[in-house]
């Protein structure tokens, strides 16, 4: 069944949102669903020595961050504690800026000037016109935009630093400055690592306390294939290992929803959260499947790959409703 609905609200909070990005970049995601609870960034800045203030303006980050272009909130979080010795600041600007991130005037001007750096009313503006900024640079669409605190809002700026890494030289002079923000901040802060895919495994994977399991599709014999957030496919209880040509991976984005591997023919199917269908390893593409962009609505999808006029099935939205498609 078709919730009428429920399509049409999402359509429309779909045309109000940024839309993450549909790759990767190249080095550590500045875009993307969040991989870090606002508790465990707390956890880390306090435990830095990070001021009162400083950890009490997490949630403002988590907040704004995925409303101003979809950028990742412990980036301008990791980002900011850089800037600000954890909100202890000791440069030329202080709390009273309310400048989370070292934001200049926009005529700009040296370091050691005080009048050189934006003072915002409130820290509310002062995160918003960093994540801004963040979002240009990351090429967001949407952007740039004319509601914005930022004072460096300058077009040219656009796309020219989809990764964290490609801050340096950028956003600073120093050419490690991206790469510093993610060796010395951003990583501590999660301290998990990415989800090995490994194949042949006796038993299924195990993440302790980590959320990133997403999908599974059962062998006709045993074991079977298990998906992470990211895409990964593990393999495991004595499964055959699928044809994982073509298969999508995103590292760092939690997209992935559910997988499907074709046990009567090649590869298999992937399903996203705004429920795109990624065909591999050879299997026939899918059509007709329901598509939310910019919603994470899709949770569950059923194939049968051998219909009169080729595949058909069906996906599970987030409410319950069963789309029939094909």
């Amino acid at each position: 069944m078709r919730r009428t609905s429920l399509t049409l609200g999402i359509i429309v909070l779909a045309g109000c949102l940024s839309a993450p990005p549909s790759e990767a970049a190249t080095g550590t995601p500045i875009r993307g669903h969040t991989l870090v609870p606002t508790t465990s960034a707390q956890k880390w800045a306090a435990e830095r020595k990070g001021t009162t203030t400083f950890v009490s303006l997490a949630p403002l980050f988590w907040e704004i961050a995925p409303q101003r272009g979809w950028i990742r909130p412990e980036v301008a979080y990791a980002q900011s504690a850089k800037e600000t010795a954890f909100g202890r600041f000791g440069g030329t600007v202080d709390a009273s800026f309310h400048n989370p991130c070292g934001m200049k005037v926009s005529a700009g001007g040296g370091d050691g000037d005080p009048n050189a750096h934006q003072r915002f009313a409130t820290w509310r503006d002062g995160i918003t016109a960093c994540v801004d900024h963040l979002a240009l640079y990351a090429g967001a669409p949407g952007y740039p935009r004319v509601d914005t605190p930022d004072p460096r809002h300058f077009s040219f700026l656009l796309g020219t630093a989809t990764s964290v890494q490609a801050l340096g030289g950028k956003w600073a002079p120093s050419t490690d400055y991206g790469t510093s923000i993610v060796n010395d901040y951003l990583g501590p802060m999660d301290p998990y690592p990415p989800p090995p895919v490994v194949n042949g495994d006796p038993q299924p994977p195990y993440w302790v306390t980590w959320d990133v399991a997403e999908g599974m599709s059962a062998a006709a014999a045993a074991g079977g294939w298990t998906l992470d957030a990211w895409g990964g496919i593990h393999t495991w209880g004595g499964a055959p290992t699928p044809d994982k040509t073509g298969a999508p991976y995103w590292p760092g984005w939690d997209i992935a929803r559910d997988i499907v591997v074709n046990q009567n023919g090649p590869g298999g199917w992937i399903l996203d959260a705004w429920g795109g269908t990624h065909a591999f390893g050879g299997a026939a593409q899918l059509t007709g499947a329901p598509y939310w962009p910019g919603f994470d609505n899709a949770k569950d999808m059923v194939v049968r790959p051998h219909g009169p006029t080729g595949p058909k099935g069906y996906t599970l939205d987030m409410w319950g409703g069963v789309h029939t498609w094909n």
